[in-house]
Protein backbone atom coordinates (compact mmCIF):
# COMPACT_ATOMS: atom_id res chain seq x y z
CA UNK A 1 0.00 0.00 0.00
CA UNK A 2 2.90 2.40 0.76
CA UNK A 3 4.43 1.69 -2.65
CA UNK A 4 1.09 2.44 -4.30
CA UNK A 5 0.81 5.83 -2.53
CA UNK A 6 4.35 6.76 -3.46
CA UNK A 7 3.62 5.91 -7.10
CA UNK A 8 0.55 8.15 -7.19
CA UNK A 9 2.49 10.98 -5.55
CA UNK A 10 5.31 10.78 -8.11
CA UNK A 11 2.79 10.93 -10.99
CA UNK A 12 1.07 14.01 -9.52
CA UNK A 13 4.39 15.80 -9.16
CA UNK A 14 4.97 15.53 -12.90
CA UNK A 15 1.60 17.13 -13.78
CA UNK A 16 0.85 20.87 -13.65
CA UNK A 17 -2.93 20.80 -14.22
CA UNK A 18 -4.81 20.24 -10.92
CA UNK A 19 -7.73 18.64 -12.77
CA UNK A 20 -5.41 16.08 -14.30
CA UNK A 21 -4.03 15.22 -10.86
CA UNK A 22 -7.54 14.62 -9.50
CA UNK A 23 -8.49 12.50 -12.49
CA UNK A 24 -5.37 10.33 -12.23
CA UNK A 25 -5.92 9.81 -8.50
CA UNK A 26 -9.52 8.77 -9.13
CA UNK A 27 -8.49 6.30 -11.85
CA UNK A 28 -5.85 4.80 -9.57
CA UNK A 29 -8.43 4.32 -6.83
CA UNK A 30 -10.80 2.65 -9.26
CA UNK A 31 -8.05 0.31 -10.44
CA UNK A 32 -7.50 -0.85 -6.87
CA UNK A 33 -11.16 -1.12 -5.93
CA UNK A 34 -12.61 -2.68 -9.12
CA UNK A 35 -13.51 -6.33 -8.51
CA UNK A 36 -11.95 -8.95 -10.74
CA UNK A 37 -14.14 -10.76 -13.23
CA UNK A 38 -15.87 -13.70 -11.63
CA UNK A 39 -13.90 -16.89 -12.22
CA UNK A 40 -15.52 -20.27 -12.53
CA UNK A 41 -15.00 -23.97 -13.23
CA UNK A 42 -18.53 -25.03 -14.11
CA UNK A 43 -18.22 -28.64 -15.27
CA UNK A 44 -15.89 -31.62 -15.48
CA UNK A 45 -13.22 -30.82 -18.06
CA UNK A 46 -13.84 -27.05 -17.56
CA UNK A 47 -15.79 -26.55 -20.81
CA UNK A 48 -18.23 -28.44 -23.03
CA UNK A 49 -15.27 -29.48 -25.16
CA UNK A 50 -13.86 -31.42 -22.14
CA UNK A 51 -10.47 -29.81 -22.81
CA UNK A 52 -9.55 -29.39 -19.11
CA UNK A 53 -8.01 -26.05 -20.08
CA UNK A 54 -8.75 -22.83 -18.18
CA UNK A 55 -7.47 -19.95 -20.35
CA UNK A 56 -8.70 -17.32 -17.87
CA UNK A 57 -6.34 -18.17 -15.03
CA UNK A 58 -3.88 -15.28 -14.59
CA UNK A 59 -2.86 -15.33 -10.91
CA UNK A 60 -0.72 -18.49 -11.01
CA UNK A 61 1.81 -19.05 -13.78
CA UNK A 62 5.04 -20.93 -14.39
CA UNK A 63 7.00 -18.14 -12.71
CA UNK A 64 5.27 -18.38 -9.31
CA UNK A 65 3.68 -21.85 -9.15
CA UNK A 66 6.56 -23.10 -6.99
CA UNK A 67 5.48 -20.65 -4.26
CA UNK A 68 2.00 -22.20 -3.76
CA UNK A 69 1.08 -22.92 -0.15
CA UNK A 70 -1.89 -24.62 1.49
CA UNK A 71 -4.77 -22.18 1.96
CA UNK A 72 -7.35 -24.43 3.61
CA UNK A 73 -8.25 -28.04 4.21
CA UNK A 74 -11.71 -29.47 4.95
CA UNK A 75 -12.30 -33.05 6.11
CA UNK A 76 -15.45 -35.05 5.64
CA UNK A 77 -16.55 -33.81 2.22
CA UNK A 78 -15.70 -36.95 0.25
CA UNK A 79 -15.46 -35.34 -3.18
CA UNK A 80 -15.53 -37.62 -6.21
CA UNK A 81 -14.19 -36.71 -9.64
CA UNK A 82 -14.34 -32.96 -10.28
CA UNK A 83 -15.44 -30.19 -7.91
CA UNK A 84 -17.00 -27.14 -9.57
CA UNK A 85 -16.69 -23.50 -8.53
CA UNK A 86 -18.32 -20.14 -9.27
CA UNK A 87 -19.17 -16.88 -7.51
CA UNK A 88 -16.76 -17.60 -4.66
CA UNK A 89 -18.22 -21.05 -3.88
CA UNK A 90 -16.98 -24.59 -4.38
CA UNK A 91 -19.41 -27.50 -4.80
CA UNK A 92 -18.48 -31.16 -4.31
CA UNK A 93 -20.51 -34.36 -4.38
CA UNK A 94 -19.62 -37.56 -2.56
CA UNK A 95 -22.27 -39.93 -3.87
CA UNK A 96 -24.12 -39.47 -0.58
CA UNK A 97 -24.46 -35.68 -0.42
CA UNK A 98 -23.46 -32.39 -1.98
CA UNK A 99 -21.49 -29.78 0.01
CA UNK A 100 -20.91 -26.06 -0.65
CA UNK A 101 -17.75 -24.36 0.65
CA UNK A 102 -16.42 -20.81 0.50
CA UNK A 103 -13.61 -20.57 -2.06
CA UNK A 104 -11.68 -18.05 0.05
CA UNK A 105 -11.33 -20.06 3.27
CA UNK A 106 -13.14 -23.40 2.89
CA UNK A 107 -15.91 -22.47 5.33
CA UNK A 108 -18.88 -24.83 5.00
CA UNK A 109 -21.93 -22.99 3.68
CA UNK A 110 -24.41 -25.87 3.47
CA UNK A 111 -24.62 -29.65 3.12
CA UNK A 112 -27.52 -31.58 1.57
CA UNK A 113 -28.47 -35.20 0.96
CA UNK A 114 -31.51 -37.00 -0.48
CA UNK A 115 -34.07 -38.72 1.73
CA UNK A 116 -33.19 -42.41 1.74
CA UNK A 117 -36.89 -43.28 1.90
CA UNK A 118 -37.05 -42.33 -1.77
CA UNK A 119 -34.64 -45.17 -2.57
CA UNK A 120 -32.02 -42.74 -3.77
CA UNK A 121 -28.63 -44.22 -4.50
CA UNK A 122 -26.65 -41.00 -4.39
CA UNK A 123 -25.65 -37.64 -5.83
CA UNK A 124 -22.78 -37.41 -8.30
CA UNK A 125 -20.95 -35.11 -10.71
CA UNK A 126 -22.03 -31.51 -10.00
CA UNK A 127 -22.38 -29.13 -12.95
CA UNK A 128 -23.27 -25.42 -12.83
CA UNK A 129 -25.99 -24.86 -15.42
CA UNK A 130 -27.11 -21.61 -17.14
CA UNK A 131 -30.19 -21.29 -14.90
CA UNK A 132 -27.86 -20.70 -11.95
CA UNK A 133 -28.48 -24.09 -10.36
CA UNK A 134 -26.12 -26.83 -9.28
CA UNK A 135 -27.27 -29.93 -11.15
CA UNK A 136 -26.21 -33.42 -10.14
CA UNK A 137 -26.61 -36.93 -11.43
CA UNK A 138 -29.21 -38.64 -9.26
CA UNK A 139 -28.90 -42.39 -8.80
CA UNK A 140 -31.98 -44.53 -8.19
CA UNK A 141 -32.65 -48.21 -7.71
CA UNK A 142 -33.41 -49.33 -11.25
CA UNK A 143 -32.63 -45.99 -12.87
CA UNK A 144 -31.60 -42.40 -12.30
CA UNK A 145 -32.19 -38.78 -13.16
CA UNK A 146 -31.11 -35.27 -12.29
CA UNK A 147 -31.19 -33.27 -9.07
CA UNK A 148 -31.34 -29.46 -8.93
CA UNK A 149 -29.79 -27.56 -6.02
CA UNK A 150 -29.95 -23.84 -5.27
CA UNK A 151 -26.29 -22.72 -5.00
CA UNK A 152 -27.00 -20.12 -2.29
CA UNK A 153 -29.11 -22.20 0.10
CA UNK A 154 -28.81 -25.83 -0.91
CA UNK A 155 -32.58 -26.06 -1.35
CA UNK A 156 -33.13 -29.23 -3.33
CA UNK A 157 -35.75 -30.18 -5.88
CA UNK A 158 -35.37 -33.14 -8.15
CA UNK A 159 -36.91 -35.05 -10.98
CA UNK A 160 -36.88 -38.82 -10.63
CA UNK A 161 -36.59 -40.37 -14.07
CA UNK A 162 -37.12 -43.97 -13.03
CA UNK A 163 -35.89 -46.52 -15.58
CA UNK A 164 -33.39 -44.10 -17.05
CA UNK A 165 -29.85 -43.09 -16.22
CA UNK A 166 -27.94 -39.92 -17.04
CA UNK A 167 -24.26 -39.68 -17.91
CA UNK A 168 -22.74 -36.30 -17.10
CA UNK A 169 -23.61 -33.10 -18.87
CA UNK A 170 -21.86 -30.58 -21.09
CA UNK A 171 -22.80 -26.91 -20.74
CA UNK A 172 -22.51 -24.64 -23.78
CA UNK A 173 -24.09 -21.20 -23.55
CA UNK A 174 -27.71 -21.65 -22.53
CA UNK A 175 -27.76 -25.35 -23.48
CA UNK A 176 -27.07 -28.31 -21.23
CA UNK A 177 -26.34 -31.48 -23.17
CA UNK A 178 -26.71 -34.82 -21.43
CA UNK A 179 -26.68 -38.49 -22.29
CA UNK A 180 -29.67 -40.48 -21.07
CA UNK A 181 -29.96 -44.21 -21.47
CA UNK A 182 -33.38 -45.78 -21.11
CA UNK A 183 -33.94 -49.15 -19.51
CA UNK A 184 -36.18 -51.79 -20.98
CA UNK A 185 -36.47 -55.48 -20.26
CA UNK A 186 -32.92 -56.75 -20.52
CA UNK A 187 -31.16 -53.39 -20.39
CA UNK A 188 -30.90 -49.94 -21.97
CA UNK A 189 -32.58 -49.92 -25.36
CA UNK A 190 -31.87 -46.40 -26.53
CA UNK A 191 -29.81 -43.37 -25.65
CA UNK A 192 -31.03 -39.77 -25.93
CA UNK A 193 -28.86 -36.71 -26.31
CA UNK A 194 -30.70 -33.86 -24.59
CA UNK A 195 -31.61 -31.05 -25.44
CA UNK A 196 -31.09 -32.33 -28.97
CA UNK A 197 -34.60 -32.82 -30.43
CA UNK A 198 -34.71 -36.53 -31.01
CA UNK A 199 -33.26 -39.76 -29.78
CA UNK A 200 -29.78 -40.85 -30.70
CA UNK A 201 -29.56 -44.55 -31.30
CA UNK A 202 -26.23 -46.25 -30.78
CA UNK A 203 -27.24 -49.80 -31.67
CA UNK A 204 -27.31 -52.73 -29.29
CA UNK A 205 -28.90 -52.65 -25.87
CA UNK A 206 -25.97 -52.18 -23.51
CA UNK A 207 -24.63 -49.01 -21.92
CA UNK A 208 -21.20 -50.44 -21.13
CA UNK A 209 -18.37 -48.05 -21.94
CA UNK A 210 -20.59 -45.01 -22.49
CA UNK A 211 -18.56 -41.83 -21.96
CA UNK A 212 -19.41 -38.18 -21.33
CA UNK A 213 -20.23 -36.00 -24.37
CA UNK A 214 -17.89 -33.38 -25.77
CA UNK A 215 -19.56 -30.49 -27.63
CA UNK A 216 -17.97 -28.04 -30.05
CA UNK A 217 -19.66 -26.05 -32.79
CA UNK A 218 -22.50 -28.01 -34.35
CA UNK A 219 -21.14 -31.41 -33.36
CA UNK A 220 -21.29 -33.54 -30.25
CA UNK A 221 -18.89 -36.46 -29.81
CA UNK A 222 -19.64 -39.56 -27.79
CA UNK A 223 -17.56 -42.66 -27.06
CA UNK A 224 -19.17 -45.99 -26.35
CA UNK A 225 -16.99 -49.07 -26.04
CA UNK A 226 -14.62 -48.98 -29.00
CA UNK A 227 -16.80 -46.66 -31.10
CA UNK A 228 -16.40 -42.91 -31.48
CA UNK A 229 -19.48 -41.20 -32.90
CA UNK A 230 -20.37 -37.67 -33.97
CA UNK A 231 -23.90 -36.26 -34.05
CA UNK A 232 -25.06 -33.13 -35.83
CA UNK A 233 -26.77 -30.61 -33.56
CA UNK A 234 -28.38 -28.67 -36.40
CA UNK A 235 -30.14 -31.51 -38.20
CA UNK A 236 -31.06 -35.16 -37.91
CA UNK A 237 -29.38 -36.89 -40.83
CA UNK A 238 -31.05 -40.06 -42.07
CA UNK A 239 -33.61 -40.40 -39.26
CA UNK A 240 -34.68 -43.94 -38.53
CA UNK A 241 -37.56 -45.38 -36.54
CA UNK A 242 -41.26 -44.51 -36.56
CA UNK A 243 -42.29 -40.82 -36.87
CA UNK A 244 -43.75 -40.88 -33.38
CA UNK A 245 -40.47 -42.14 -31.89
CA UNK A 246 -37.64 -41.10 -34.23
CA UNK A 247 -34.01 -41.95 -33.91
CA UNK A 248 -31.22 -39.84 -35.34
CA UNK A 249 -28.32 -41.71 -36.83
CA UNK A 250 -24.74 -40.61 -36.29
CA UNK A 251 -23.08 -38.26 -38.76
CA UNK A 252 -20.16 -40.66 -38.64
CA UNK A 253 -18.86 -43.59 -36.61
CA UNK A 254 -15.27 -44.74 -36.21
CA UNK A 255 -14.02 -47.88 -34.50
CA UNK A 256 -10.82 -47.82 -32.48
CA UNK A 257 -8.68 -50.82 -31.50
CA UNK A 258 -9.70 -50.75 -27.82
CA UNK A 259 -12.13 -49.13 -25.37
CA UNK A 260 -12.14 -45.33 -25.61
CA UNK A 261 -11.81 -42.72 -22.89
CA UNK A 262 -13.85 -39.48 -22.82
CA UNK A 263 -13.43 -37.56 -26.11
CA UNK A 264 -11.98 -34.06 -26.13
CA UNK A 265 -13.00 -31.63 -28.90
CA UNK A 266 -10.75 -28.82 -30.16
CA UNK A 267 -10.61 -26.62 -33.26
CA UNK A 268 -11.56 -28.92 -36.18
CA UNK A 269 -10.81 -32.23 -34.48
CA UNK A 270 -11.53 -34.60 -31.62
CA UNK A 271 -8.88 -36.40 -29.58
CA UNK A 272 -9.44 -39.73 -27.87
CA UNK A 273 -7.23 -42.19 -26.07
CA UNK A 274 -7.78 -45.94 -26.08
CA UNK A 275 -6.97 -48.45 -23.38
CA UNK A 276 -4.36 -50.12 -25.60
CA UNK A 277 -2.17 -47.04 -25.06
CA UNK A 278 -2.88 -45.15 -28.26
CA UNK A 279 -3.92 -41.58 -29.08
CA UNK A 280 -6.15 -40.82 -32.07
CA UNK A 281 -7.04 -37.43 -33.55
CA UNK A 282 -10.00 -37.50 -35.94
CA UNK A 283 -11.46 -34.73 -38.06
CA UNK A 284 -14.69 -33.31 -36.64
CA UNK A 285 -16.43 -33.07 -40.00
CA UNK A 286 -15.82 -36.54 -41.42
CA UNK A 287 -14.23 -38.57 -38.65
CA UNK A 288 -11.22 -39.32 -40.86
CA UNK A 289 -8.08 -40.07 -38.89
CA UNK A 290 -5.72 -37.10 -38.99
CA UNK A 291 -2.91 -38.78 -37.08
CA UNK A 292 -2.27 -41.20 -34.23
CA UNK A 293 0.42 -42.10 -31.73
CA UNK A 294 1.44 -45.20 -29.83
CA UNK A 295 2.03 -44.03 -26.28
CA UNK A 296 3.97 -47.10 -25.23
CA UNK A 297 2.09 -47.36 -21.93
CA UNK A 298 -1.46 -47.75 -20.73
CA UNK A 299 -3.66 -44.65 -20.74
CA UNK A 300 -5.93 -44.34 -17.75
CA UNK A 301 -7.52 -40.90 -18.21
CA UNK A 302 -8.69 -38.53 -20.94
CA UNK A 303 -6.12 -36.12 -22.39
CA UNK A 304 -6.06 -32.37 -21.80
CA UNK A 305 -5.88 -30.08 -24.83
CA UNK A 306 -4.56 -26.53 -24.46
CA UNK A 307 -3.68 -24.08 -27.21
CA UNK A 308 -1.42 -26.13 -29.50
CA UNK A 309 -0.69 -29.19 -27.34
CA UNK A 310 -2.30 -32.46 -26.27
CA UNK A 311 -1.27 -33.89 -22.88
CA UNK A 312 -1.83 -37.62 -22.35
CA UNK A 313 -1.42 -39.19 -18.88
CA UNK A 314 -0.03 -42.73 -18.74
CA UNK A 315 -0.06 -45.49 -16.15
CA UNK A 316 3.73 -45.20 -15.84
CA UNK A 317 3.58 -41.90 -14.01
CA UNK A 318 4.40 -39.77 -17.06
CA UNK A 319 2.39 -37.26 -19.10
CA UNK A 320 3.38 -37.21 -22.76
CA UNK A 321 2.77 -34.12 -24.90
CA UNK A 322 2.10 -33.83 -28.63
CA UNK A 323 1.55 -30.93 -31.02
CA UNK A 324 -2.22 -30.83 -31.54
CA UNK A 325 -1.78 -30.40 -35.30
CA UNK A 326 0.37 -33.52 -35.45
CA UNK A 327 3.84 -33.91 -36.87
CA UNK A 328 3.17 -34.05 -40.60
CA UNK A 329 3.02 -37.85 -40.64
CA UNK A 330 0.31 -40.42 -40.00
CA UNK A 331 1.97 -41.41 -36.72
CA UNK A 332 3.75 -39.12 -34.29
CA UNK A 333 6.18 -39.33 -31.40
CA UNK A 334 5.89 -37.32 -28.19
CA UNK A 335 8.39 -34.43 -28.12
CA UNK A 336 7.97 -33.86 -24.35
CA UNK A 337 7.47 -35.99 -21.25
CA UNK A 338 6.51 -34.74 -17.81
CA UNK A 339 7.51 -36.95 -14.87
CA UNK A 340 4.83 -37.26 -12.20
CA UNK A 341 6.46 -39.95 -10.08
CA UNK A 342 3.14 -41.83 -9.87
CA UNK A 343 0.24 -42.34 -12.32
CA UNK A 344 -2.27 -39.51 -12.71
CA UNK A 345 -5.65 -40.37 -11.22
CA UNK A 346 -7.74 -37.85 -13.17
CA UNK A 347 -7.57 -35.81 -16.38
CA UNK A 348 -4.66 -33.32 -16.27
CA UNK A 349 -5.37 -29.58 -16.16
CA UNK A 350 -3.74 -26.66 -17.95
CA UNK A 351 -4.17 -23.14 -16.55
CA UNK A 352 -1.91 -20.08 -16.61
CA UNK A 353 0.59 -21.95 -18.83
CA UNK A 354 1.00 -24.54 -16.06
CA UNK A 355 0.25 -28.24 -16.46
CA UNK A 356 -1.22 -29.78 -13.28
CA UNK A 357 -1.96 -33.36 -12.27
CA UNK A 358 -3.00 -35.30 -9.17
CA UNK A 359 -1.36 -38.66 -8.59
CA UNK A 360 -2.07 -42.07 -7.12
CA UNK A 361 0.46 -41.50 -4.33
CA UNK A 362 -1.33 -38.33 -3.22
CA UNK A 363 0.78 -35.60 -4.81
CA UNK A 364 -0.20 -32.48 -6.72
CA UNK A 365 2.39 -31.46 -9.30
CA UNK A 366 2.76 -28.52 -11.65
CA UNK A 367 4.96 -28.13 -14.74
CA UNK A 368 5.72 -25.45 -17.28
CA UNK A 369 3.16 -26.46 -19.91
CA UNK A 370 5.40 -25.32 -22.75
CA UNK A 371 8.11 -27.77 -21.75
CA UNK A 372 11.49 -27.39 -20.12
CA UNK A 373 13.86 -27.29 -23.09
CA UNK A 374 14.57 -31.01 -22.87
CA UNK A 375 12.75 -34.27 -23.60
CA UNK A 376 11.91 -35.03 -19.94
CA UNK A 377 10.64 -32.40 -17.50
CA UNK A 378 10.59 -32.38 -13.71
CA UNK A 379 7.85 -30.52 -11.81
CA UNK A 380 8.19 -26.89 -10.77
CA UNK A 381 5.82 -27.62 -7.87
CA UNK A 382 5.36 -30.95 -6.09
CA UNK A 383 3.43 -31.28 -2.83
CA UNK A 384 2.34 -34.33 -0.86
CA UNK A 385 -1.28 -33.47 -0.07
CA UNK A 386 -1.71 -36.20 2.56
CA UNK A 387 -4.81 -38.33 2.76
CA UNK A 388 -4.14 -40.86 0.02
CA UNK A 389 -4.65 -40.74 -3.73
CA UNK A 390 -6.07 -37.68 -5.43
CA UNK A 391 -9.61 -38.75 -6.34
CA UNK A 392 -11.18 -35.37 -7.23
CA UNK A 393 -9.69 -32.71 -9.46
CA UNK A 394 -7.47 -30.89 -9.54
CA UNK A 395 -9.27 -27.80 -10.76
CA UNK A 396 -7.65 -24.37 -11.02
CA UNK A 397 -9.83 -21.31 -10.58
CA UNK A 398 -9.23 -17.74 -9.38
CA UNK A 399 -5.65 -18.38 -8.24
CA UNK A 400 -6.64 -21.53 -6.32
CA UNK A 401 -5.74 -25.17 -6.97
CA UNK A 402 -8.31 -27.55 -5.44
CA UNK A 403 -8.23 -31.32 -5.13
CA UNK A 404 -9.90 -34.07 -3.09
CA UNK A 405 -8.18 -37.02 -1.41
CA UNK A 406 -9.15 -40.64 -0.92
CA UNK A 407 -9.81 -40.11 2.80
CA UNK A 408 -12.42 -37.39 2.16
CA UNK A 409 -10.44 -34.16 2.43
CA UNK A 410 -10.74 -31.22 0.08
CA UNK A 411 -7.55 -29.14 -0.01
CA UNK A 412 -6.87 -25.75 -1.62
CA UNK A 413 -3.52 -24.18 -2.51
CA UNK A 414 -2.75 -20.61 -3.49
CA UNK A 415 -0.03 -17.98 -3.48
CA UNK A 416 1.06 -16.66 -0.07
CA UNK A 417 -1.11 -13.83 1.20
CA UNK A 418 0.65 -10.48 1.79
CA UNK A 419 1.26 -9.79 5.46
Amino acid sequence: MVACKNRVRSVSQRRTAPGMVVMLAALAALAVAAPAAAASWKQPGYAATRSSYNPRETAIDAGNVAALVERWRVAGVGALRSPVAASGRVFVASGVEVVALALADGAELWRKSIDEQNECCGLFDPVLTPDGKVTLELGWIGGGGTAWVDPATGALTYEAEVHTGRIDRAVRGADVFALDYFYGSGGPLSIMLSPYPGLVYFGGIGSSGLRSPAVRGDRVFVARGTSLQAFDLTSCPEPIGPPSFPFCSAAWTKTLPDAIRTPVAFRDGVAVTAEDGSLHVNGAATGDLAWSAAIGAGVGEAPAVARRRIFVPTDRGVIVAFASRGCGSATCDAPNRFRLGSPATRQPVVAGKVLYAGTRDGHLVGFRAGGCGGPACEPLWDVDVGGGAIVAGPIVVDGTVIAGTADGQLVAYGLPQPS
